[in-house]
C-alpha cells in the first residue's frame, strides 16, 4: 500500500511538473491602437496640410519596437510608466518597398502608464520639424506662378478651382491631339545643391503619367536628369519624391531648377493631369 502512494505521488509530481513546462507563465501585453492622425501646418509659411502618412514607426522608453502600416493595433509587453515615440513614415518616392521616416515631419511623444490586458488609444499629431526650410511652394493661389512654360511646350498650365475643395486652386494640363507636349520649369534663382535632406512634396490626381525631374546648372553646360515618372491617379494622390541622393551626386553643380514634363499617350484621347501644392523642403 506504501509503494502505491509512493508510486502515485511520483506520477502526479511529473504531472504538475510537465504542466508547468507545457503552460509556463507568460508576460500578458498591453494593446496599442492606432487609426488615425492629424497633421498641421503653419499654412503661411509651410504651405496646405495635406500628408500621405501610410505607417509608424514605434520606439518605447528609446528602443526601436518596429513600423507598422495604418491603422493597427499591436502588443507590447510592458507595464508601468513608459515613453513612448511615433514617427510618421511615408513610402519613399511613392514605392511601396521603399518605407521610411519622413525626416522633415516632427515626432509625437507620449508619457503614459500602460496597464497589462488594457487597449491605449493613440491619435498621434504631427507637425514640420522646425528645422525644415522651404525653399519653393506653390499652391496656384497667387495669380503670378513660380513656375514658366519652356519653348517646346505646346499647352499651357492652367488655374483652375478644385472641385473637391471650396475656394482651393490647383494647376491643371490637357493634352490632346493638337496639344501633345507640356513643360514647365521653376523660375528666378536657381537652389542651391547640398548634400542634406531634400525632398519634393506634390499633391496631384493624373490620368496618364508626367514626369518630374531637375535642371542641373553647370560652368558651361546644363544637365536634365528625370527624377521619377508618376504613374495615374484617379483620386487626389500625395507623393515625396527623394532628391538627397542625386544632388549628393551633382556637388560639383552650381545650382538646379526643377521641371514638370508630359507627352500625350497616343491611346488617351484627352489627358488630364492636376498638380497642387508643391514644396521643395530640405534642412
Amino acid at each position: 500500500m506504501i509503494k502505491k502512494k509512493i508510486l502515485l505521488s511520483i506520477i502526479i509530481a511529473i504531472f504538475v511538473s510537465s504542466c508547468s513546462i507545457l503552460d509556463p507563465d507568460e508576460d500578458i501585453p498591453t494593446y496599442i491602437k492606432i487609426d488615425s492622425l492629424s497633421f498641421y501646418t503653419n499654412a503661411y509659411k509651410q504651405g496646405a496640410a495635406t500628408h500621405k502618412i501610410t505607417d509608424v514607426w514605434i520606439n518605447i522608453d528609446g528602443n526601436f519596437l518596429g513600423t507598422y502600416e495604418l491603422p493597427i493595433t499591436f502588443p507590447v509587453l510592458a507595464t508601468g510608466e513608459h515613453t513612448i515615440r511615433v514617427r510618421p513614415g511615408i513610402k519613399d518616392n511613392g514605392i511601396d518597398a521603399s518605407r521610411a521616416v519622413y525626416p522633415f515631419y516632427e515626432s509625437h511623444l507620449i508619457d503614459t502608464f500602460l496597464d497589462e490586458k488594457q487597449e491605449m488609444h493613440i491619435i498621434p499629431e504631427f507637425t514640420y520639424n522646425e528645422s525644415a526650410i522651404f525653399e519653393w511652394i506653390e499652391d496656384f493661389q497667387d495669380p503670378s506662378l513660380s513656375l514658366e512654360r519652356l519653348s517646346n511646350s505646346d499647352t499651357l498650365l492652367i488655374q483652375e478651382v478644385d472641385t473637391s475643395l471650396t475656394n482651393n486652386k490647383w494647376g491643371a494640363i490637357y493634352l490632346d491631339n493638337e496639344h501633345q507636349g507640356f513643360e514647365y520649369i521653376t523660375t528666378g534663382n536657381a537652389f542651391e545643391v547640398r548634400s542634406t535632406d531634400t525632398y519634393i512634396e506634390l499633391d496631384y490626381k493624373n490620368n496618364q503619367a508626367f514626369t518630374i525631374g531637375i535642371l542641373l546648372v553647370y560652368n558651361s553646360e546644363v544637365e536634365d536628369v528625370d527624377i521619377i515618372q508618376i504613374n495615374p491617379s484617379e483620386v487626389k494622390n500625395k507623393i515625396y519624391i527623394d532628391l538627397s541622393y542625386v544632388l549628393s551626386q551633382s556637388s560639383t553643380a552650381s545650382g538646379f531648377y526643377i521641371y514638370i514634363r508630359a507627352a500625350k499617350n497616343s491611346d488617351i484621347e484627352k489627358a488630364e493631369i492636376f498638380i497642387d501644392n508643391l514644396k521643395l523642403v530640405r534642412f
